[in-house]
């Protein structure tokens, strides 16, 4: 911008042209700022400032509400039963008292109330819901501290598996969480278990796979024999082979298999077979 010899403040920050310096292509004519604090104070006036915002109105609250797309069953449910992402749709228009689409979040867990027919509204006073995100939010703040201390390299696009086999509220006593890194005919995964943890008894019906211990100590009992594995352990293990494992250290596990299904681990506890909300999957989690 250029600044005529005597130019006021005013003139110096906003620009103004003189005989002798034309106005720069990319400086600001009074004209110019004027329509913006006009634009400015019109925002202001509409929108508020924070601790003075608008107070909306009945109408505007029923005219937004009724924009909301609302939940309705698609299949019909038991009381006691656990809302998961096929269990409903998202339509228009909404019911008063009606769960809507800005109610649902993979931090809150549903549970029915009432037995629940197909194709209708899912109110709010017919479940039970559940915050769980402080309790997933300290897990992945423990996971990623665990991962930094081992060193282990993790490409940060990957959907963190929380396994919580008797509950989120236990899985510092019982479970484990996994990182997939690629499931094809093979499958490579990152086992990871906090200090303490637990992962219960198990086997599989269709793959074989191997663990390398990358960090930490893990005590294993394999088809009922128990080893230790320290950091470079490799250990098979067979399909159908019983085992299961604890950590008291903490520990990273890469697990190296034929294709991983969701549902092939079989569980010597009947209970956890019960719980069939035992997983959590996070994305986005890594910095």
């Amino acid at each position: 911008m250029a600044i005529a010899k005597g130019a006021t403040l005013f003139e110096k920050h906003v620009g103004l042209a003189t005989d002798k310096y034309p106005l720069n292509a990319y400086s600001a004519a009074p004209a110019q700022v004027r329509l913006w604090l006009e634009a400015a104070r019109t925002a202001v006036a509409m929108n508020g400032t924070e601790g003075r915002r608008h107070e909306f109105s009945a109408p505007e609250l029923k005219a937004l509400g009724d924009l909301k797309r609302a939940v309705f069953s698609t299949r019909a449910m038991g009381a006691g039963h656990i809302l998961q992402a096929d269990d409903f749709c998202l339509a228009m228009p909404s019911s008063e008292g009606q769960l809507t689409a800005s109610d649902i979040s993979k931090y809150t867990e549903y549970c029915t109330l009432r037995p629940v027919e197909a194709g209708v509204p899912i109110l709010q006073k017919e479940v039970s819901a559940t915050d769980t995100r402080s309790l997933v939010h300290g897990i992945v703040r423990d996971i990623k501290a665990l991962l930094k201390t081992s060193a282990a390299v993790v490409p940060a696009q990957l959907e963190l598996e929380i396994s919580h086999h008797y509950g989120l509220e236990r899985f510092r006593e019982a479970g484990a969480a996994m990182i997939t890194v690629i499931n094809r005919e093979y499958c490579k995964r990152l086992l990871l278990l906090l200090p303490g943890q637990w992962h219960p008894e198990h086997w599989h019906t269709v793959k074989d796979e191997t663990f390398h211990v990358l960090y930490g100590e893990i005590d294993l009992a394999l088809d009922g024999k128990h080893r230790k594995c320290v950091t470079n352990d490799v250990v098979v293990i067979a399909q159908g082979a019983k085992h299961e494992f604890r950590s008291a250290t903490g520990a990273v596990i890469e697990e190296v298999s034929s294709t991983h299904a969701r549902n092939d681990s079989r569980y010597t506890d009947p209970s956890i077979a019960v719980n069939t909300q035992r997983k959590t999957y996070i994305t986005n989690w890594m910095d």
